[in-house]
């Protein structure tokens, strides 16, 4: 009875403002919710922000009409180079070196196929694959090659159908040996390749330096070019001062990473407001929801006094009155979930929609435990509100005051 009474009167003219904490309340919590998982679906698109591992941009001097004519060098100078590896957003910088003599390779049962062919080397440290035998000397009779990814999947996709011929995987390479022809005619010299790893970072044919280094100095010694190609380690591709700095020099990059990092880190930062907008609601609606609650018990005062003064403890009255608002929170999770489950089913379908897609089963354990955290927040800072209401009405503070 002591609690249908109290139930009664706690309820006198509060529900509207029950409506608003709880409007605010589910509000809140589905934005942050959505702001964790989508966080989670920022990651899996774009990377973490930040990633320890470096980035790296592969930059070469946009190409006009001056160029076309002979009338511009597209290659870099040790001045413009130098400018490049002063930049506070270069933390390393590479050169490219190029063939300056004919490749070509053989027609034979490994490759029944004959192509012009280019071969560039980089230092060693920029590479993503690092084979084991990625050294060579005048004396190896073999050349280590490390073939882009991009050229295998053409091959496989587009060529090796059109032809007839069967599709290679990087195993079956790593098994055979390609003879090719370096040098003019006049001068050349028949070498075999062999396959040791596929790159994802760079769209080239990749040798070690040290036989670039001899075959230019062999087949053409009079023909050293600077580089026209740089690869540069940055830490945060989405740096606004390297599109700027490679904008107003007239230099391009591997785009593809730049926007990328730039739609990545957009999105984070959206995330980062949508979080931000969604914890200031839920802070507003928990003041609403205990200013609400010690409101309903300034006017149940009399109610309340009388039930303290038969004898009650204070326990069991703040008791009797939360038990109704661990169902009222509890209630405003579930909704919260099943709002962010209806959103991010939206979103995939979205995402589905341009081509994008993510697993199907993601991992709801940090969508879970935000709820149960703020659910238990939010008792808690309705329960010391209801506590505090209570315990100015005991009666020893009010013997007190009538002292």
């Amino acid at each position: 009875m002591k609690r249908s009474l109290l139930k009664k009167m706690l309820r006198y003219r509060t529900g509207w403002r029950m409506a608003i904490a709880a409007g605010g309340l589910l509000a809140g919590l589905t934005t942050l919710l959505l702001a964790v998982h989508l966080r989670e679906l920022t990651t899996t698109l774009f990377g973490e922000a930040q990633s320890p591992s470096p980035h790296y941009l592969v930059v070469s001097k946009t190409i006009h009409a001056l160029h076309t004519l002979g009338l511009a060098t597209a290659t870099f100078s040790d001045a413009e180079i130098r400018t490049l590896q002063a930049q506070p957003f270069v933390s390393d910088i590479g050169a490219f070196s190029s063939n300056a003599f004919p490749v070509s390779t053989i027609p034979g049962p490994a490759m029944p196929l004959y192509t012009e062919l280019f071969v560039e080397s980089v230092p060693t440290r920029f590479l993503d694959v690092q084979p084991p035998d990625w050294t060579w000397k005048p004396s190896d009779a073999r050349i280590p090659v490390i073939l882009s990814g991009d050229f295998l999947r053409l091959y496989n996709l587009v060529y090796a159908p059109s032809q007839g011929l069967p599709p290679l995987s990087p195993q079956t390479l790593g098994m055979v040996t390609i003879p090719i022809r370096i040098g003019p005619p006049e001068n050349h010299m028949t070498k075999h390749v062999r396959i040791v790893g596929i790159s994802d970072r760079f769209s080239s044919i990749l040798v070690p330096e040290s036989f670039l280094v001899w075959a230019n100095r062999t087949f053409a010694p009079t023909r050293q070019t600077p580089p026209s190609r740089l690869v540069l380690q940055v830490r945060d591709p989405a740096d606004p001062a390297i599109s700027e700095f490679l904008r107003t020099h007239h230099y391009t990059a591997n785009r593809e990473k730049l926007r990328d990092s730039t739609a990545g880190a957009a999105a984070r930062a959206f995330m980062m407001l949508a979080a931000g907008g969604g914890v200031l609601l839920l802070i507003l609606a928990l003041l609403v929801s205990a200013l609400n609650a010690q409101l309903a018990i300034a006017r149940a005062r009399g109610a309340i006094q009388l039930l303290l003064d038969l004898g009650y403890e204070k326990g069991e009255l703040s008791r009797s009155i939360l038990g109704d608002y661990l169902v009222f929170i509890i209630l405003i999770g579930l909704a919260s979930l099943g709002f962010c489950h209806l959103a991010l089913m939206q979103v995939r379908h979205f995402l589905l929609s341009r081509g994008i897609s993510l697993e199907a089963t993601a991992d709801t354990f940090p969508i879970m435990l935000t709820a149960l955290a703020f659910c238990t927040f939010a008792f808690l800072c309705q329960a010391l509100a209801v506590h505090v209401g209570i315990a100015r009405m005991a009666p020893g503070r009010r013997y007190a005051r009538g002292k």
